[in-house]
């Protein structure tokens, strides 16, 4: 069973006993995210830790939920699965069909198909975000949990809001997520990252002094939310793979103050416009999703004219922390969806492996069933320039006979078969202020390594092959299968 909304979710993890309640009062400066923290610190990813839902949160009347796709079966669950394989193979299904090669012409041949135009978001009149209406001097931010997490913040945020506004370019609709912060009851600073396309549709904006209509949600259906959480991909339409690895449609309702879409089952809905007449707002140092403070920044305020609401809303956020338990999670799925992705064009690929420190994909692990010289090398520069992906800041290549998650065996093969002047590759890139080497105003150097065994054309006159000797014949090791209980018996 799939829930079409976060409160029909939280009944399913209820049910499942992996939902804490926390009902003492609790505040949201600094506590409620320590509180949230150490529940999470205290479990392990073979037993993972619950959902929690902090039910009285000082200043405000809504419930916040923490940790909720802290698992893999709940992240299954979010989609109407039991398991992720489940998930991923749903995305091959829908794009293991004969289309051309090229992911651009791809997707183009896939808009011709019924699946495609089954997976499309249905717009209705009516939606339970929309129960209670708020207009003009009625709006209130400053009812909501607004959330410190880090010393060195300049102020209270929130990271899991939508933000969603029209590009005229594409004709589509734009939707991110990054923090948000409160300035006033009705006014918004919002902290985009400097390489987002939102900088682009704004200083279009700007440019034509026109206000930009805009809307930010809160909660929806859990599966957009598991897309929009620590994803690795540039997709630029979210709620259309939602749908494609949910099996299930989004319904849509219109903005009450624009002709923007938004999710009818959300939490609860800010419409407003960012205003070029309005001056921009310099944060000072904010936490990002992964849990690095930001530097301070010029930021456009978005003024919010209507808030809409269910009728008892509960806002679901993620907790930055060491553990990340909701990154690691999530990047179970991602890794099968990548490797689905990759053996469309690269059939001879194995397996894909994005260590659990390694969020937003910034770390890639990849295995080949190597068929000719440099192919390594070839899949390389393909995964840093795919138009789907962020930019895997390294990139370890290794043979199919390698298991990527036996951190050991990966480094014994690079430090065999990986030389530096031959085999470590760098290109340049732009950065991401959620990557830990970020500094505005420089490039991003991205590295590769081809630790796959050599053939010979890849070796220079001087070289031969390197490798380990760690093998005996068959018949040995089964032979051994047979009478090993009885080698040690006294």
């Amino acid at each position: 069973m799939q829930a079409g909304s976060l409160g029909e979710f939280l009944t399913l993890v209820a049910d499942r006993r992996e939902l804490q309640r926390v009902r003492a009062n609790v505040h949201p400066h600094f506590e409620l995210a320590e509180i949230s923290r150490r529940v999470e610190n205290a479990h392990t990813p073979q037993q993972p830790g619950p959902a929690l839902s902090f039910d009285h949160v000082l200043g405000s009347s809504v419930p916040i939920v923490t940790n909720l796709l802290g698992s893999p079966e709940r992240v299954a669950m979010a989609f109407g699965c039991r398991h992720l394989e489940e998930v991923s193979s749903r995305f091959g299904d829908f794009i293991s069909r004969d289309l051309p090669s090229g992911w651009r012409a791809r997707i183009d041949d896939l808009k011709r198909h019924n699946s495609y135009q089954q997976c499309q978001p249905a717009i209705v009149k009516e939606g339970d975000c929309q129960y209670v209406v708020r207009m003009g001097r009625d709006v209130d931010l400053t009812g909501l949990p607004w959330l410190h997490n880090w010393l060195g913040e300049s102020g209270p945020s929130f990271s899991s809001a939508h933000f969603i506004c029209f590009n005229e370019k594409t004709g589509q609709q734009v939707v991110e997520r990054f923090p948000i912060l409160p300035l006033d009851p009705q006014h918004l600073a919002m902290r985009w990252e400097w390489t987002s396309p939102l900088g682009r549709i704004w200083e279009k904006a700007r440019a034509d002094d026109r206000p930009l209509a805009c809307a930010l949600v809160f909660g929806g259906p859990t599966s957009l939310e598991a897309v929009l959480r620590w994803s690795p991909f540039r997709w630029k339409q979210p709620l259309l793979l939602t749908s494609i690895l949910s099996q299930s449609r989004i319904d849509l309702v219109k903005c009450r103050t624009s002709d923007l879409l938004v999710p009818s089952t959300s939490e609860v809905v800010l419409e407003g416009t960012l205003d070029p007449k309005i001056a921009t707002y310099r944060t000072g140092r904010v936490t990002n999703p992964m849990g690095f403070l930001m530097s301070e920044r010029d930021c456009p305020i978005m003024k919010v004219a209507c808030l809409t609401q269910r009728r008892n809303p509960v806002l679901s956020e993620s907790i930055p922390h060491d553990g990340m338990s909701e990154a690691q999670s999530l990047n179970l799925l991602w890794e099968q969806v990548i490797a689905v992705m990759l053996k469309l064009d690269f059939p001879q690929v194995v397996d894909v492996h994005l260590p659990s420190r390694s969020t937003f994909g910034n770390h890639m692990l990849v295995a080949i069933d190597k068929q000719s010289p440099f192919e390594m090398r070839k899949l390389l520069h393909a995964l840093w320039g795919s138009p789907l992906l962020e930019s895997p800041r390294l990139i370890v290549g290794v043979d199919a006979d390698i298991s990527l998650r036996d951190y050991a065996s990966v480094l014994k093969s690079i430090s065999f078969h990986a030389h530096p002047n031959r085999d470590y590759m760098t290109t340049g890139s732009i950065g991401a202020e959620h990557d830990v080497e970020f500094a505005s105003g420089r490039g991003l150097n991205l590295m590769g390594i081809d630790a796959t065994r050599k053939w010979t054309g890849e070796l220079t006159i001087d070289q031969t092959p390197v490798e380990w000797g760690g093998r005996v014949p068959r018949e040995i090791v089964e032979g051994l299968q047979i009478k090993w209980q009885n080698l040690f018996e006294v």
